[in-house]
């Protein structure tokens, strides 16, 4: 394998806000724990790449904090008292699984909690329980593309006949 780099398997790893690359070294079996996919080890020094064959989240060690009454409402009057993530109205009516519910805000983070390990106050919306609860703890690239995937899916579920919403 002369001038080439070896490419074995890795986990990624997210610990709280960090992403790490962990990975066994193909010569000395040394566990290394890296920012880059481009590895050197630590023990022998051999520099090799890895492909991610498995991804883990580490549990965090922080607790949710608890969003005060204030802080809720303010977020409310800054989204006029809509989901962030669909625009429909708090207060309104939607049908799901027999039983009509209203439409409620729930406080969610923009970035879910298990990648961020903080109740930041500025990562926190309103959004409806719908959303809320399809969202859950996927990541996204950016809100539009979170928008997008929550909006297809809630008109999937509506087209089903699993959701009618009401004004």
């Amino acid at each position: 394998m002369t001038g080439q780099c070896p490419r074995i398997a890795c986990e990624k790893v997210q610990y709280g806000g960090v992403i790490l690359y962990k990975s066994t070294c193909p010569e000395c079996k040394e566990n290394n724990l890296e920012e880059l996919q481009e590895i050197t080890c630590t023990c022998c020094g051999l520099k090799y790449e890895t492909t991610t064959k498995r991804i883990r989240v580490e549990p965090s060690s922080f607790r949710k904090r608890p969003v005060f009454k204030v802080k809720k409402r303010e977020i409310l009057a800054r989204q006029g008292n809509r989901c962030y993530w669909c625009n429909r109205g708090f207060g309104g009516y939607y049908l799901n699984n027999g039983k009509i519910k209203q439409l409620q805000p729930q406080f969610d983070h923009k970035t879910p909690f298990a990648y961020t390990g903080g109740a930041y106050q500025t990562d926190m919306v309103a959004a409806c329980r719908p959303c809320n609860s399809h969202k859950h703890d996927k990541m996204f690239n950016d809100e539009c593309e979170c928008k997008k995937y929550l909006l297809d899916r809630l008109d999937f579920l509506v087209q089903q006949g699993k959701y009618v919403f009401f004004n």
